[in-house]
């Protein structure tokens, strides 16, 4: 017979989808936390290497500043500048001689500016009064006249030459720096391109086909426009200098996918490897779980067609089958027992309910003696003994009600007749006082819960031999509960046994509803176990030594309902 496929094994399934789904997942996540790694510091390291040009820049313009500031620092260099422009370099190097070669000399200074700037290539200078124009090269650092101005390839630096007399402008200073020179020690990289713009001449300096062709000269508006659109397929990173120079980093997006292709590939092969190898084993851990369970299904359904004898191999199964295994085929040996023992007990039934049938005769027959020999007390004159046998009638009557329940008014009632007739018995040598606030005559108790307490008492803490026995009951309110506090005299405990009785007493009280191994006594694990089922785990009850030499027992209960008397 065929088993349709059970619930455990679908959920297997699921369960090995759902952790293909996750493995197959788990390279895309990985791939996604690389590529962002990777991008961040991609970029981390473009931002650091546009600030760098830019810093370089700023300390390329500083250098400018100050050769700026000597040639406008005093009137004689004024004039130096002046005679430069406007006379002959014969006068103007004679003028200088005859002065000593001392002073200011446009050239000397100029020359020393390719010491001070490293990659300086050239010095460019314009005058507001003068239609000719200085340059100086690298290979010619003391310069000379030109009519005409004309800008070398590279980074180019402008400021005004302003006199600090008259604040007005001298005249115009260019310094061009070697864009090889200053991005060789700080662009190593082979890939992308770094591209400056330069707003002296209007272009975008570099290496690669981003840069200004010749003669093309471009608005800031147009370069916006080119980082935005470069910015589709490019890393961009860009840093503004203090002279307005624009420094763009450029990295195409691919080269971050050809960094980490190797690593991604590798994971997601490893991933599928790794995945495969674990499908292949849950899918036979679930094929032998499976037919463990349908094994178990098919013999399960021939014993609930009646084939009892039919018994689940234990041999072909493991870890909890095994163990549900031998626990239904102890259920079912056990039940084939219990339906024997059935057959038997059924027998037994019959005599037990005749014999039931009898006891009923024996209680009405023991209250009718009873009665009698009452009667016969009474007429012979015997009345204390007429008293004593109807409490004794009225606590076996008691004993043997089916009542679970009865008020504290019921119970100290029949306990004033328990304990009378100890004292009938034992004339003068027990006492017993009774203080209760009858405000609390109709508070359910279990019934029997204080009479065992008394009878623990007198059958192993009183005395006989001494006069003096002496045992009290209270009973009162305090706030929404009532105590029941029951002293006595007698014998007394020693401190281990009182450890020893409340330890077990907390046990009944915790686990009300189960059997606990008792040490003590019954009587009094079992009114601690009643208590707190009847009233909850809250209740207190505590055995104590009292200073009379005896034992205290404490109760503290909850008010909870009355009965109408």
């Amino acid at each position: 017979m065929k088993v349709k496929e059970n619930q455990l094994n679908l959920i297997l399934k699921y369960y090995t989808l759902t952790t293909l789904i996750l493995m197959l997942a788990l390279p895309t996540l990985v791939t996604g936390v690389i590529y962002i790694q990777r991008r961040d510091a991609m970029v981390m390291e473009m931002d650091r290497i546009a600030k760098t040009m830019a810093f370089t820049l700023n300390n390329a313009t500083n250098g400018m500043n100050r050769f700026a500031q000597v040639l406008t620092s005093s009137n004689s260099w004024e004039k130096e500048l002046n005679r430069y422009f406007n006379e002959s370099y014969s006068d103007h190097h004679t003028y200088y001689l005859l002065n000593g070669a001392r002073g200011e000399f446009l050239p000397n200074e100029t020359f020393r500016q390719y010491d001070y700037n490293r990659h300086l290539i050239a010095i460019q200078m314009s005058l507001a009064n003068s239609e000719y124009f200085y340059e100086s090269l690298a290979e010619n650092p003391k310069g000379r006249k030109v009519e005409q101005l004309n800008f070398k390839t590279g980074i180019h630096l402008s400021m005004p030459l302003r006199s600090r007399f008259t604040l007005q402008d001298l005249g115009q200073l260019y310094f061009t720096y070697s864009y090889d020179e200053l991005i060789k020690e700080i662009f190593s990289e082979k890939e992308g391109e770094l591209l400056i713009f330069d707003p002296v001449i209007n272009q975008l300096v570099g290496r690669g086909s981003f840069a200004s062709k010749p003669g093309e000269t471009l608005a800031l508006t147009d370069i916006t426009a080119k980082i935005d659109q470069w910015r589709q397929d490019h890393f961009v990173s860009q840093e503004m200098t203090t002279t307005g120079h624009n420094v763009i980093y450029l990295m195409p997006k691919k080269i971050l996918w050809q960094r980490i292709i190797g690593i991604i590939l590798g994971i997601f092969l490893f991933v599928m490897f790794t995945a495969g190898i674990i499908l292949i084993f849950i899918f036979k851990q679930i094929r032998r779980y499976a037919d463990q369970v349908n094994d178990i299904l098919l013999t399960t359904r021939k014993i609930e067609k009646g084939q009892v004898y039919y018994r689940i191999n234990e041999n072909n199964k493991v870890a909890e089958l095994e163990q549900i295994t031998k626990a239904i085929n102890a259920m079912l040996n056990g039940q084939q027992a219990s339906m024997r023992e059935m057959f038997h007990l059924q027998l037994q039934n019959n005599e037990a309910v005749l014999k039931a049938l009898q006891a009923q005769i024996n209680p009405h027959f023991l209250y009718n003696t009873l009665e009698y020999i009452r009667m016969s007390a009474y007429v012979e004159g015997a009345d204390s003994l007429a008293e004593f046998v109807y409490d004794f009638s009225s606590l076996l009557r008691n004993n043997i009600t089916n009542e679970k329940e009865a008020t504290i008014y019921q119970e100290v009632y029949f306990i004033k007749k328990y304990v009378g007739l100890y004292q009938a018995r034992y004339p003068e040598k027990l006492s017993f006082d009774i203080e209760l606030d009858e405000s609390l005559n109709r508070i359910i108790l279990p019934k029997f819960t204080l009479q065992p307490l008394i009878e623990n008492y007198l059958v192993h803490g009183v005395d006989f031999s001494r006069h003096d026995n002496h045992l009290s009951l209270t009973i009162q309110r305090v706030a929404n509960t009532f105590e029941i506090k029951l002293s006595d005299n007698g014998k007394g405990m020693t401190e281990e046994q009182i450890d020893l009785l409340n330890t077990q007493i907390k046990q009944y009280i915790k686990n009300p509803y189960q059997m606990q191994s008792v040490q003590t006594s019954i009587g009094i694990g079992l009114v601690a176990q009643r208590l707190a089922q009847t009233f909850g785990k809250e209740i207190t009850m505590e055995y104590r030594l009292n200073t009379r030499g005896g034992v205290s027992v404490w109760l503290k209960l909850p008010i909870k309902e009355t009965i109408e008397s």
